[in-house]
């Protein structure tokens, strides 16, 4: 079961009270079902901030980055460099945060086992 935070700072404090050590930091893009004209996708980009804190339970944190149109490139669609560079630049000011505040930073992102993820990182 997952512990959901509405602010990364409320999550880092209990992160502390839990003697939690590692923070795992993901960028994920997601496509969107819905097309825009021409049956482009839409990419949406997050910065997911996970933690574990027993064998069953685990914090997250999502920051929605933004939302675009797929561009296109050599090898089909491609992620609008505009989406890209903010979600480099926002996942660098969240591992800033994380490593300010004394964690560990990882990567990937903790899942349930039944979960089923459609997302991959560019």
């Amino acid at each position: 079961m997952k512990l959901i935070h509405t602010s990364l700072d409320a999550m880092l404090a209990e992160l502390k009270e839990w003697s939690v050590e590692v923070v795992r930091v993901s960028r994920t893009v997601h496509a969107e079902p819905e097309r825009v004209s021409g049956g482009v996708p839409r990419f949406t980009s997050r910065i997911i901030v996970t933690a574990g804190l027993s064998k069953h339970l685990w914090a997250e944190w999502r920051f929605w980055v933004g939302k675009a149109p797929a561009g296109a490139g050599a090898r089909g669609f491609v992620l609008p460099g505009t989406l890209r560079e903010r979600g480099e630049q926002v996942e660098t000011e969240v591992r800033g945060r994380i490593e300010a505040r004394g964690f560990r930073i990882g990567d990937g992102l903790l899942a349930h086992d039944t979960a089923s993820m459609d997302n991959f990182r560019l």
